[in-house]
């Protein structure tokens, strides 16, 4: 959400630096009363040799899909925030079986001994219970496990949907567009350092208070996670863009191309270790660095002393 727990915020000021991914993160880090002199952005990125549109994707049938299937791809975590339940709802309301199109989600799957921690959903038993809702159901399929090239199912893939209702970063948006995924993502939160309306479909969000939301991750109590907020996309907007870009996904992806691929020439590990380097840099030519080891030089004397 748009808070640090008060558990956190009161040592936000000890480091010499404080590091985000992203503008919402800093933000964040802001609201918790982080100095402003100390606030450092290092943008995370992909491996374009890894992560790119000529990886050849798995096969449909490895996914029990005919090959001329239409796919949607979510990969997340199976967290609340992340509102897997809610993208499988809503994809049950946009298609049905009539339609030539299904949803794979990867996540993490849990078997029926395993224990599943507060913020965790069962995603099993959760699309169980969204399929008993609609009699014509779409296909969705889920996909646990390691997969040892996910570039291979992003390739597989046409469109990346998530309808997670805050991120820091988001790293699957930028690793499906990378693969030449048309991307739907809310408007809202740390993605918005890299996607923009000219690269993505964005769609609105309904910014709602954070307190019940956090509440069921059972991280902390209300009272350790005053006034947060959290930006979950409009299931009714997202809907409409899900059947648009199935109904017209060539005219909808190819005027995007372009800023879709000089993203993600700007966002490679590669920039993110130049700004580490800056930091670093920065660190050098301040000086702090020979404060920290006249200090630590000082205080190994002083325990010398006392023994």
């Amino acid at each position: 959400s748009t808070v640090l727990p008060k558990s956190l915020s009161k040592f936000i000021n000890i480091p010499d630096y404080i590091v985000g991914s992203s503008d919402f993160v800093l933000d964040v880090f802001r609201n918790a009363g982080a100095k402003e002199e100390k606030l450092r952005k290092i943008q995370s990125g992909v491996d374009p040799k890894i992560f790119n549109s000529s990886v050849e994707p798995y096969k449909k049938q490895s996914l029990g899909l005919k090959e001329d299937t239409y796919v949607f791809l979510c990969v997340a975590e199976p967290h609340y925030r992340k509102q897997i339940d809610v993208l499988m709802d809503t994809f049950c309301k946009t298609f049905t079986r009539k339609d030539n199109v299904a949803l794979v989600i990867k996540t993490k799957l849990f078997k029926p001994e395993d224990t599943k921690l507060g913020f965790e959903q069962d995603i099993g038993v959760l699309l169980g219970a969204t399929l008993s809702k609609y009699k014509h159901a779409p296909t969705i399929k889920l996909v646990g496990g390691f997969i040892p090239n996910m570039a291979k199912l992003y390739r597989s893939a046409n469109t990346f949907v998530s309808m997670t209702a805050g991120e820091g970063w988001g790293m699957p948006f930028l690793e499906a567009m990378a693969c030449g995924n048309l991307v739907i993502a809310p408007q809202y939160g740390g993605q918005l350092d890299f996607l923009n309306k000219e690269n993505s479909l964005l769609c609105p969000v309904i910014v709602r208070p954070a307190r019940g939301h956090l509440e069921q991750y059972g991280a902390a109590s209300s009272s350790d996670l005053p006034n947060g907020f959290v930006g979950p996309p409009d299931a009714k907007i997202y809907s409409e863009m899900m059947r648009w870009t199935f109904e017209q996904h060539e005219s909808v992806l190819s005027p995007l191309i372009p800023n879709m691929s000089e993203t993600v020439k700007k966002f490679t590990w590669l920039n993110a270790t130049n700004q580490m380097l800056e930091i670093a840099n920065e660190t050098l030519s301040s000086g702090k660095i020979d404060r920290i080891i006249a200090s630590n030089t000082e205080q190994s004397n002083s325990v010398a002393c006392v023994e």
